[in-house]
């Protein structure tokens, strides 16, 4: 048995984050230039080997505006729209910024019911995505009614504080 692993470890001062990656493929950076993929070093997944093993650190600059988004190959295998073809990390790009720009839960729950309708059920696999945004004012209910829906969602909103950088 083995398992890959992203280690991100984030330094608000120097506006860095440290990615190790152990068999697992490269997140997403987010700024006003667009959506790319991070360019890591590699490390081997963990459990393939015993003993000692050392993972490579990639420094990723960070945009005062961004996000990053780390996700497991769930999201990017499954099809696409068509019959034959993956959704792959381009089509992943071109979603993610087709999106509105929101706070951070919802814009992970809309990226992921995108990849599913684009999917319609073709491909089942583990699916878990982890949306780090930093640099934009919290969004702010336009009405009354928005308000106090807010008020209900604590827990919710536990998730977004989480999802938050």
């Amino acid at each position: 048995m083995f398992a890959t692993c992203t280690l991100l470890t984030l330094d608000e001062d120097a506006a860095t984050a440290t990615i190790h990656l152990a068999g697992h493929h490269e997140p997403l950076i987010s700024g006003p230039d667009g959506t790319r993929e991070v360019t890591a070093a590699h490390g081997i997944a963990l459990g393939f080997t015993s003993g000692p093993q050392t993972w490579p650190a990639t420094v990723i600059p960070l945009p005062a505006v961004g996000a990053l988004t780390l996700y497991t190959d769930g999201l990017t295998e499954g099809h696409n729209g068509t019959e034959q073809q993956r959704l792959g990390v381009d089509g992943l790009i071109t979603l993610i910024e087709r999106l509105p720009s929101t706070e951070p839960a919802a814009h992970v729950d809309r990226l992921i019911k995108e990849v599913y309708a684009l999917n319609a059920g073709r491909h089942t696999d583990d699916l878990a995505v982890l949306h780090l945004a930093w640099g934009r004012p919290a969004p702010r209910a336009a009405h009354a009614s928005e308000a106090a829906t807010a008020g209900t969602t604590a827990a919710s909103d536990e998730a977004k504080a989480e999802n938050e950088v």
